[in-house]
């Protein structure tokens, strides 16, 4: 993702990829690097590692899209993936929908998911019950997001008779 900023003479690229089998080793899915340069001399300015950004950026989309598209009564979401984008996601649309209170979560990775249950039923006070199924994370929310992997020949995890009339949903990154 090439960017240039004349305002800020300075000229970068984020190199940004996923990897669906890093959850096995603790590794988060996406992982990046930023680059910054000086955009008159080339001189390098800034090199980082850009997952914590990339997690922030989804999520602060996720929740300007829920701002305008989802119901702002909206008290239950389903989360279907409980890793990096999971927490961002959620952390990001707590801020946006007030009366977001009960949080149906799903991971293929069980251990995943009851560090998710875990950290964020602590952190934001909201309550969040794991589940066995994408279809229990899903009937029955105002929101969804389904913030797992994006695969080669994907399997569709969830159906849309399941989604409640009305609600919203958000796949992150797309």
């Amino acid at each position: 993702m090439p960017a240039y900023i004349p305002r800020l003479k300075s000229a970068g690229i984020k190199w940004v990829s996923g990897y669906p089998e890093n959850y096995k080793l603790g590794l988060p899915y996406i992982t990046g690097l930023l680059i910054l340069n000086d955009s008159e001399t080339g001189v390098p300015l800034c090199v980082m590692d850009c997952t914590w950004i990339t997690a922030m950026i989804t999520g602060v989309a996720t929740a300007v899209a829920a701002k305008y598209l989802a119901r702002r009564d909206s008290e239950t979401m389903g989360i279907l993936g409980c890793g990096v984008q999971g927490r961002s996601n959620l952390e990001a649309l707590l801020v946006i929908l007030k009366d977001l209170r009960n949080v149906k979560a799903y991971d293929i990775n069980r251990e995943n998911l009851r560090r998710y249950v875990d950290e964020m039923t602590e952190k934001h006070g909201v309550n969040v019950i794991p589940v066995d199924s994408p279809r229990e994370a899903v009937e029955g929310c105002d929101v969804v997001v389904t913030a797992g992997p994006i695969r080669k020949n994907p399997n569709p995890a969830i159906e849309a008779s399941w989604f409640s009339d009305g609600g919203f949903c958000m796949r992150p990154g797309l």
